[in-house]
């Protein structure tokens, strides 16, 4: 079998584990699965009718070999579309191959990284492949060299293109080396067996029903892809980072898989049988992990130990795990170790009265009685009913106003906050110059050529607010309440506020001072945030929306401003509209 024959054939799987995915059913390790009721009737039969790609192109090695084995594919397809004789040549039958290329340039290296895009664009102009430039730029506090963070952002400007170019299907170059090495990866760094099953060829890209991540060449050994791209004359780039050793992966491919492959010629086909004959074995213990999770479950936040009583270790470890994940803490071997000692000393403790707690960090805390554990805010423990009742009762939303026609800004008095919340119509602050150049309370002077560098820890923001609001569930300010979910700008998914506020206590504590009143606990519970009914939308100091940073611009700027100032200085030199106030 030639490589193009082998990227066809996995590419043929792919779709139709993609279109399983699309239909509620489960491929790959683990059953990854979502349902097309997720998204909207519209967009459902790109899955079915189209095979629109968007091809993940660095330039390397891997990715130009992949694109060139697609472009072959799409015109092997042409001409069988026009002769009508050698109809089905190529299994992908009726349908037809549109190819999208799309560069992502972190821009760490310079001149290197200007060359790689130079080479991508010529490249897809000679193989006529339209081609996608995106530019990452991650704020200067977050380019300390996380590769997780910039792998992170370089998949959500792929989705973001895929769904400019309507395109359900993002294609990446990972190979049999990729999957060889995540997994050794994975196995020196710690893992359970789910860790082992390593990358999935098929997997969704967000909580959304596409764009869908298809690898095709994991069935391919980078030689294979050299010896390829070597046959057809073809050259590529060559990122020298891959060279240092300071990074793991790097490390893992040069000195120990590199002389593992001279050694056994065979590894790879070996490591890869292992690997699949594990995701097999965890398929299975997750299917019975999750039925024994779904019987021991107790709402809202508990699990019934005499469920669990008499159970293989192996399943009741799956299910702690599963119980603190979906709590926001990470399931280490250490707390499902620890979660695990407590299970098994209540179950053999003979007093009915056992009781005895456990801090899983994250501001969480295990509760194990005889007969179940609870888990919860540690925060929940040291602050009375009373008092979170009373303080609560005393914190009513208010309905925030925005600027009337005519007007440039509005404010809202917070009371029970000490602050007020300032709204400047920037459209309407760009056509007066006098007011723009009067605010000494806005964070941000960029004007409406771009979006500002967002700062989470900021009092002020800019946004783009829609249009209008429900009616039952008006633009206000109110403390957070339960159920409450925000989408963090940069993500693709919506978190429980809970977890989101546990996750970010470094920047909680730098936002104390906004909610001073009580303890920290309690400022913790009814911490200020800016919503319509149950969507957050921003929370000051802490987190913005994803849903007011869309579009080309922002259409307000928000300010919490000190009612102190307020009242100490006059509306004109605080920039502030009195007519609105």
């Amino acid at each position: 079998m030639t490589f193009e024959d082998s990227v066809e054939k996995n590419l043929w799987r792919s779709l139709a584990q993609a279109r399983a995915l699309a239909g509620g059913g489960a491929v790959g390790a683990g059953k990854s699965a979502f349902t097309s009721a997720s998204a909207s009737a519209s967009t459902a039969p790109l899955l079915f009718e189209g095979t629109a790609f968007l091809v993940a192109l660095s330039g390397g090695v891997d990715s130009t070999a992949l694109l060139l084995a697609l472009v072959s594919l799409r015109d092997a397809f042409n001409r069988a579309k026009n002769a009508p004789s050698q109809a089905g040549h190529t299994s992908l039958g009726g349908l037809g191959l549109e190819l999208t290329a799309c560069h992502v340039n972190h821009g760490l290296r310079g001149v290197e990284s200007a060359a790689d895009e130079l080479f991508c664009r010529e490249l897809c102009a000679r193989l006529d492949v339209p081609l996608l430039v995106q530019k990452l730029s991650l704020p200067a506090v977050e380019t300390g060299g996380s590769e997780a963070l910039w792998r992170k952002a370089r998949y959500e400007s792929l989705t973001v293109a895929a769904r400019q170019r309507q395109a359900p299907y993002v294609v990446t170059a990972h190979n049999l080396d990729d999957q060889a090495e995540t997994l050794l990866f994975r196995l020196f760094r710690g893992t359970a067996l789910r860790g082992v099953v390593g990358m999935e060829m098929v997997r969704p890209l967000t909580d959304q029903e596409w764009p869908v991540l298809l690898r095709p060449l994991l069935g391919s050994s980078r030689a294979e892809i050299e010896d390829y791209l070597l046959a057809k004359g073809q050259s590529s780039r060559l990122d020298h980072t891959n060279d240092n050793e300071a990074f793991s992966r790097n490390f893992l491919r040069k000195r120990i898989l590199k002389p593992i492959k001279e050694r056994f010629p065979t590894a790879l086909e070996n490591i890869e049988r292992f690997r699949l004959t594990m995701a097999s074995e965890n398929d299975y213990m997750s299917a019975l992990a999750e039925a024994l999770y779904e019987r021991a479950f107790l709402p809202p936040n508990g699990l019934r130990l005499e469920v669990l009583t008499g159970e293989h270790v192996a399943l009741t470890n799956r299910v702690i795990a599963k119980f603190i994940e979906q709590a926001g803490v990470l399931p280490s071997f250490q707390r499902v170790g620890r979660v695990q000692s407590l299970i098994s000393e209540a179950q053999q403790n003979t007093d009915r009265n056992f009781s005895k707690q456990l801090s899983l960090g994250e501001n969480l805390e295990l509760i194990a009685s005889k007969d179940r554990v609870l888990l919860k805010p540690e925060y929940e423990l040291v602050v009375s009913a009373e008092e979170f009742e009373w303080r609560r009762q005393a914190m009513p939303a208010i309905t925030v106003k925005l600027p009337r026609p005519g007007r440039s800004s509005a404010m809202t008095m917070i009371p029970w906050l000490n602050f007020a919340l300032h709204v400047e119509d920037l459209k309407a602050c760009h056509e007066d110059e006098a007011n723009v150049a009067a605010d000494t309370h806005s964070v941000h002077n960029t004007g409406l050529e771009s979006w500002p560098l967002y700062e989470r820890c900021a009092l002020s923001i800019e946004a783009n607010l829609p249009e209008n609001f429900p009616e039952n569930a008006p633009l206000c300010l109110r403390p957070r309440s339960p159920g409450d979910r925000l989408q963090p700008f940069g993500m693709s998914e919506n978190v429980r506020l809970k977890k989101y506020l546990h996750s970010n206590k470094a920047l909680f504590l730098q936002a104390r001072p906004l909610w001073p009143f009580g303890g920290e606990a309690l400022a913790l519970r009814l911490f200020p945030v800016l919503a319509s009914g149950s969507e957050v939308l921003w929370v000051p100091g802490l987190g913005l929306s994803a849903r007011l940073k869309n579009g080309l611009s922002p259409s307000h700027r928000l300010t919490l401003v000190p009612l102190a100032d307020r009242q100490n200085c006059s509306d004109k030199q605080a920039g502030f509209d009195p007519g609105t106030c």
